[in-house]
């Protein structure tokens, strides 16, 4: 195990949650800048997939992709490609149009002051609703779909953060 001296850590509130990234075996300016490209990855991430900020692609998409496509950044159409294709594998079980059950529960807010039908005012919808179009854009077939990509954005955002320390040579 890497001394203190030879190992950095930071952790930061980000996607709804703390990430915390560590870094060991290089000179520490090295691995505090590795640290703070890794952080900058996972803030692009969350800047992208929040469902709480109407400004990002998730907010854009919930509001508007119901009556007309919407393009979206690669990674947000590489996370919701894989989404639909973890939807089709199981089922129906994974499915990132929860976000009107969330909604429901107390666990996101009601989109209504966005502009958006509220969870109450709405079909059940999936994510099988979902089109992706091959120019990066998206189209739900269904307008009162809503998406979290919650859980999903977090791994990918620990994908980025890793991909990204590697590249700085960090063990």
């Amino acid at each position: 195990m890497p001394t203190a001296s030879n190992s950095a850590r930071r952790a930061r509130a980000l996607l709804g949650t703390f990430v915390e990234i560590e870094v060991a075996g290089a000179a520490p300016p090295a691995m505090q800048a590795a640290i703070d490209a890794a952080f900058a990855a996972v803030a692009e991430v969350h800047r992208l997939m929040s469902f709480h900020d109407g400004a990002s692609d998730v907010g854009r998409l919930n509001r508007a992709a119901g009556r007309r496509p919407v393009a979206v950044h690669p990674w947000t159409y590489q996370v919701l490609q894989a989404a639909v294709e973890l939807s089709q594998r199981s089922g129906g079980l994974f499915d990132v149009a929860v976000a009107p059950v969330l909604q429901d529960l107390g666990l996101l807010p009601s989109l209504s002051r966005r502009g958006a039908p509220s969870s109450s005012v709405r079909e059940p919808a999936t994510t099988a609703a979902i089109a992706l179009r091959p120019d990066r854009a998206v189209r739900f077939h269904h307008p009162a779909l809503r998406i979290d990509l919650g859980g999903i954005a977090k791994g990918f955002a620990v994908d980025r953060a890793v991909e990204v320390l590697r590249a700085r040579g960090m063990p």
